[in-house]
């Protein structure tokens, strides 16, 4: 129940996230607003009927309830992020008085007993993929590699982000909002200045900049399939609701773990190494740490050509 102007209005579960869901919006990034919403959908289609019911009626047993039903068909690790984020939104009831505590918080997470490890690409991995990539993926696992970027960033590139006679890129990140300068390794920097003359209009990678980031990994997934570095999957078999899958260790995320790798492997600090690729546990040390430019240039400049 809300008071409003005196009168006792009933804020039904669904109607509760639909304003919710409005009012975060502008406060997140596009891609967690979309697992936000997509989290929001699957536990009101999981109430079904109870979801007309007063934000009130939730308990300790409905979140329990889910977390279980998840549990077989999600990794823990998803089935936990589920959590947070209705957590989260319950938080957003209690202020506003809709309820007296938050029973999300009264369940616990899943151990993380299914942690799907990821691994970096050896160098000759990465030769044998090129070797059979595409000229726009050539310059997509070129740039995901040489800048740890992810891949919806990667096809977001735009050339007016690039200094090509400086030799350094900047953008704005999608799924952290931080904005990265970091210098352009020279490998990367002569093919970007070939490409960059065969290639019209504002993007980097112009046919793939209009895709989602999940068809391009399944692209990437079958470019790795064809050099025999993972299975190949059956995607008419393949569930599309965000069921549990097999992971097969190697994606295009995996190139941040590369250069991760290699970076510390010729000696850069985790601080240096942290603010290139933008790791999220290199938060606080970005926060009182600013890496100059040529400190990082010098690290990437051990980077080895592929």
């Amino acid at each position: 129940m809300e008071n409003r102007g005196g009168a006792s209005i009933t804020i039904t579960i669904e109607s509760f996230f639909e304003e919710w869901l409005l009012e975060t919006k502008p406060q997140v990034s596009q891609s967690t607003f979309k697992s936000y919403s997509a989290i929001t959908k699957r536990f009101l289609k999981y109430l079904g009927q109870s979801a007309t019911n007063d934000i009130g009626d939730l308990s300790v047993d409905s979140f329990r309830q889910y977390r279980d039903e998840l549990s077989s068909k999600l990794s823990t690790g998803t089935v936990n992020n589920h959590l947070t984020m209705l957590r989260l939104a319950l938080d957003s009831a209690m202020a506003r008085e809709l309820i007296s505590k938050n029973p999300a918080k009264l369940i616990k997470n899943l151990a993380r007993t299914d942690r799907q490890e990821r691994r970096p690409f050896t160098i000759q991995e990465l030769k044998l993929v090129l070797t059979q990539a595409s000229a726009e993926w050539k310059t997509t696992i070129l740039v995901g590699f040489y800048t740890g970027l992810r891949l919806g960033d990667v096809i977001r590139l735009r050339w007016e982000n690039l200094d090509l006679e400086a030799g350094h890129y900047s953008m704005k990140t999608a799924k952290t909002g931080r904005h990265v300068i970091n210098p352009i390794a020279r490998p990367l920097l002569e093919h970007l200045l070939v490409v960059k003359k065969t290639i019209r209009g504002p993007f980097v990678c112009p046919t793939f900049c209009d895709k989602e980031s999940k068809e391009l990994s399944n692209s990437f997934h079958d470019l790795l399939a064809k050099v025999g570095l993972v299975e190949k999957k059956d995607y008419r078999h393949h569930q599309s609701d965000g069921d549990r899958r097999q992971y097969s260790g190697l994606s295009f995320h995996c190139l941040r773990h590369t250069i991760s790798s290699f970076l510390g492997n010729t000696g850069a600090s985790r601080g240096v190494a942290g603010d290139i690729v933008g790791h999220d546990s290199e938060a606080m040390t970005r926060h009182y740490t600013k890496i100059d430019l040529e400190t990082k240039r010098a690290a990437i400049a051990k980077l080895p050509e592929l």
